[in-house]
């Protein structure tokens, strides 16, 4: 039920959200005869749509969002970061590498690599790359899917396999349905405290890093 709550609640932020509060309440005026502020109601959402559709707003506010948090950097133990800009890790560091969940187009007759979607596919490539820069991290991938009989954490173990990660064992959090459960559960099972390293959009780190702190 709070799931569901929140994900009714997040889709009234979005801008489309905005667009279609504005021009509805501007055609329930121009049937009241309101007409000068049914223009009016007309008007902010033209003007919306033109904010949010052209580059320069959503490139600014994506550029703010992605430049928050460094580019990661994994170096042999001993050796001193290349980049003052980046984020080291030692490629010895013992961790915990936590694949997000985004989202899954469920269907049985495709393999598991093509029913995740793009932006998952990028995160579990980035988190199968870090993990094997990294000999003694884990790989954990993370996330339900309620129209699929498995979980996204589990489609994304069996395509991190498809994609030849097969040398290690990978865990799953099936459970969790938002950002706020994945942290919650991946305390649960390993503690507050854990080190772990977030592998997610560079937009929603900021966000992610929240809920795990």
């Amino acid at each position: 039920m709070l799931p569901d709550l929140l994900r009714f609640l997040f889709d009234l932020l979005k801008p489309s959200s905005h667009l279609l509060i504005v021009w509805v309440v501007g055609l329930l005026l121009f049937v009241v005869n309101r007409r000068r502020m049914a223009l009016r109601c007309l008007a902010i959402g033209l003007v919306l749509l033109l904010i949010y559709t052209l580059p320069p707003l959503p490139r600014f506010l994506m550029s703010r969002l992605e430049s928050t948090y460094p580019p990661l950097s994994v170096v042999p133990s001993g050796e001193a970061a290349a980049s003052s800009d980046s984020f080291t890790l030692a490629a010895s560091d013992s961790l915990f590498v936590l694949v997000l969940g985004t989202g899954v187009d469920y269907d049985p007759a495709l393999p598991s690599g093509q029913l995740l979607s793009p932006t998952q596919m990028v995160r579990l490539a980035e988190g199968i790359r870090v993990a094997r820069l990294m000999p003694e991290a884990v790989l954990v991938t993370s996330a339900y899917f309620e129209h699929s009989p498995h979980s996204q954490a589990e489609l994304s173990r069996r395509a991190a396999q498809g994609l030849g990660y097969t040398d290690r064992p990978i865990q799953v959090q099936e459970q969790p349905k938002t950002t706020c459960e994945e942290a919650r559960a991946f305390v649960d099972a390993h503690g507050r405290g854990t080190r772990v390293l977030l592998v997610t959009s560079a937009a929603h780190m900021r966000r992610a890093m929240a809920l795990f702190t």
